[in-house]
């Protein structure tokens, strides 16, 4: 967000000009904003880009809607998917790591199935879930594919 000035990007702009509607975790959310970003997205010279497909945010009161939860509203709104998703789980986030290192001695440690599991599958990378945060035992044996290594929380990595 600190660097969208000197990109020219505004953060939320109003003006019919405006060329993208980057979806992203948005604390400041309005209907307002949801309105405009669903009339801009059915121009169709308009790109549509999102930072992730978290559908959640976890928060101590519980989990909060993501821009995962938001792109299912915009897709039903206006029938359009975002163009590129940046962020988990498209490998190009992890950019000159897979450039620099083998594969094999790299590892994937996360919480989430959905992004950093698959961050890890589309990177050909192993991955080691946690099941401090969103997943939980119970979502293993529907996987197709198994994690790595499976660990209650981070501090027991440090047996390993």
């Amino acid at each position: 967000r600190e660097r969208m000035p000197e990109l020219n990007v505004l953060p939320y702009d109003t003006s019919e000009g405006a060329e993208a509607v980057v979806l992203a975790y948005d604390t400041e959310l309005t209907y307002e904003k949801l309105s405009h970003a669903a009339l801009l997205l059915q121009r169709p010279e308009v790109a549509y880009l999102a930072t992730h497909p978290d559908l959640v945010c976890p928060s101590p009161q519980g989990p909060l809607p993501d821009a995962g939860s938001f792109m299912s509203l915009f897709e039903t709104a206006t029938g359009r998917r975002p163009e590129h998703i940046f962020g988990k789980p498209d490998p190009a986030v992890l950019g000159a790591l897979l450039q620099t290192y083998d594969r094999k001695d790299m590892v994937m440690i996360g919480d989430r199935l959905s992004t950093d599991k698959k961050l890890a599958e589309n990177a050909g990378i192993d991955f080691i879930l946690v099941l401090s945060g969103e997943a939980k035992a119970s979502d293993l044996p529907g996987l197709e594919r198994q994690p790595t290594l499976v660990v209650e929380h981070l501090g027991q990595l440090e047996t390993l």
